[in-house]
């Protein structure tokens, strides 16, 4: 079992949580969904992150099957999310 932390942008404002729970069931279990708001209008900002359990498929069996895949009208781009603290090292 792998679990992974994806990041997903090029996110359509109209593209919700469980949009994004039912495209990522196509290739594992979504266990955490987190679409990105602005902190002032609590609108959409394009982008956010998939926890997801790969059920036993390979790791990057997401990017074969949902890179570039169109949802409301978008391309997704997808990649590995860097964690926080490795991001804030890289830029130190």
């Amino acid at each position: 079992m792998a679990i992974i932390r994806l990041f997903v942008t090029n996110l359509s404002y109209e593209a919700t949580e469980s949009d994004l729970r039912e495209l990522f069931s196509s290739v594992g279990k979504p266990t955490v969904i987190n679409i990105m708001k602005d902190h002032e209008t609590n609108a959409p900002r394009g982008f956010g992150f998939v926890t997801l359990d790969t059920m036993g498929a390979s790791p990057d069996c997401w990017r074969e099957e949902l890179q570039g895949h169109i949802l409301k009208g978008r391309p997704l781009h997808i990649d590995i999310a860097i964690p926080k603290e490795k991001m804030k090292k890289e830029k130190n």
